[in-house]
């Protein structure tokens, strides 16, 4: 996990180790609290275990700037984990069929002093980047296997659900951050004993201990992100941070000081980080703006902070993937709804729909009678808004295990999950230079 200054015998190193290869409804009446007494799918899902990768469909280079998906012991989630529990407390503005409908402001944010501090400590606030710089990109060495292969492509997933777009890093057959794998005597020989998993170089690339997986597929991800993050120039803070670029093992607890870590790895001051550096400070506020869908089977929404937004969905996990289901066949449809919001802060909602044919594995997203609001005002019932654009978006998608993603139709990347023991739900996000969306729906 320590940085390097790069030095002749390191910097030949890191040329040997690190030489690149191609790498492979209807609604309610707007304002009115609603209370339902079916149990619902909670707000916060950290509170069942912590992340985890087993049974999730492989990612492949081309997913790599798709939102994470991820699980704990009984949800699958995918987005940006909020880790928030005060979710529940926002009001109640409209429902769409089994959906509660909720919006409002949480003081939920980093806040401008706290960032400015962070930035200063890890060395990474000289100079914002403001200007176009190249965007990153990531290429692994003959010595990853297969499995090191996925983690890389899992660990840039996380890190990429917190940079702008343009910035999102990307696989490419010799990356301006090369990872290589080196047996333990080889590294501590290179590294010395107290070099930790990891080492990030200046000039060199990440070079990783292949004792790394010790500690399991999370552990493992999270010194991946920790590693990427040093190679987008943050040093190591003060323990005083709850962070992933700590030094030390505290980077894989559960929880650092009051702040569990989200399902999606990084923390919020660690996200906050990542764009502020791309994007400058502003006011940097902590109030953010949310807009979420309760449902039974699913929970989705987004949060917009600072001019970003952060897309996220879960549910229960399902018993086996969608094509192993015995209790369907032929073709399946899930109806629900689509809330976002776009750059402006304007709440959008509407109907979504998702239909898989069983035999192919591909489908369908359509999102339709799509409506906005005035920026920072609730949504309300159906028929209440003015037609956003054309008023609909649709989308081929290709289903693997029980996740799937967009595969043509408008504009858009969209990241989808199933939910529930028999796939009763289906849920996701979807990222647009218009909007920032989530939605959730459930099996017909």
């Amino acid at each position: 996990m320590r940085k390097l200054r790069r030095t002749p015998a390191v910097a030949l190193a890191a040329a040997t180790v690190l030489a690149a290869c191609a790498g492979g409804g209807g609604g309610g009446k707007s304002g009115q609290t609603l209370v339902r007494e079916t149990p619902r799918v909670a707000f916060a899902p950290g509170n069942s275990g912590h992340y985890g990768t087993a049974g999730l469909p492989a990612v492949t280079a081309g997913d790599a700037r798709h939102m994470p998906i991820w699980r704990d012991n009984s949800r699958l989630g995918v987005g940006v984990d909020q880790g928030n529990r005060h979710l529940r407390g926002l009001p109640v503005v409209d429902r769409r069929g089994d959906t509660d409908v909720r919006h409002g402001r949480l003081n939920d944010g980093i806040g401008a002093t706290t960032l400015r501090a962070f930035m200063r400590d890890t060395e990474a606030g000289q100079t914002p980047h403001t200007d176009p710089v190249p965007p990153v990109t990531v290429s692994w060495d003959s010595s990853a296997s297969p499995a090191d292969r996925q983690r890389i492509l899992r660990a840039m997933q996380i890190v990429n659900a917190a940079l702008p777009e343009r910035y999102k890093m990307t696989v490419a057959a010799s990356g301006s951050i090369p990872v290589g794998f080196l047996d333990t005597p080889e590294y501590r020989r290179q590294f010395g004993n107290d070099a930790g998993w990891g080492i990030s170089l200046y000039a060199g690339g990440i070079v990783i201990n292949r004792a790394y997986t010790a500690g399991g597929d999370r552990q493992a991800i999270i010194l991946l992100a920790h590693e990427i993050m040093h190679k987008l120039e943050f040093e190591h803070p003060p323990s005083t941070y709850d962070t992933i670029i700590e030094s030390g093992g505290t980077i894989y607890r559960t929880q650092q000081g009051q702040t569990p870590q989200p399902l999606s790895i990084l923390y919020p001051i660690d996200r906050e980080a990542i764009r502020s550096l791309y994007s400058g400070y502003g006011p940097w506020a902590s109030a953010s703006l949310h807009i979420a869908g309760h449902g039974r089977h699913t929970a989705f929404g987004v949060a917009l902070r600072n001019g970003y937004a952060e897309p996220w969905a879960h549910g229960y996990i399902p018993a086996t993937d969608l094509a192993h289901n015995r209790r369907l066949s032929g073709s399946a449809t899930w109806t629900g709804a689509l809330l976002g919001l776009t750059p402006a802060a304007a709440a959008v909602s509407g109907d979504a729909q998702v239909s898989v044919d069983l035999n192919t594995m591909r489908g369908r997203a359509d999102f339709t009678a799509l409506e906005s609001w005035a920026p920072g005002a609730a949504p309300g019932a159906a028929g209440t808004g003015m037609q956003w654009l054309d008023g609909d978006l649709g989308y081929t998608i290709a289903v693997r295990g029980n996740g799937f993603r967009e595969t043509g139709g408008d504009a858009g990347r969209l990241t989808g999950i199933f939910t529930g023991r028999n796939h009763e739900g289906a849920a996701g996000t979807l990222e647009r230079s218009d909007l920032t969306a989530a939605f959730g729906a459930q099996r017909r």
